[in-house]
């Protein structure tokens, strides 16, 4: 069977949880350090497994963060 995940599944769900808090806040961002709360929330998540503090991608942490701009 071949994988589809570029990393893991659980690391997949991290990603994609980044991108989609970076969807609601494209140019500005959420604001340092919210992505482990805002991960936490049901808008943003995939499952249960996508609440965590950080994204384990720095790249992927800031464009959530900080945005754009």
């Amino acid at each position: 069977m071949i994988s589809t995940f570029v990393f893991s599944s659980i690391h997949e769900n991290y990603f994609i949880t980044a991108i989609n808090i970076f969807k609601d806040n494209i140019f500005i961002g959420a604001g340092p350090k919210s992505y482990g709360w805002l991960s936490c929330l049901p808008k943003h998540q995939l499952d249960r497994l996508s609440c965590t503090t950080h994204p384990h991608n720095f790249y992927i942490q800031l464009l959530a963060e900080t945005g754009i701009v």
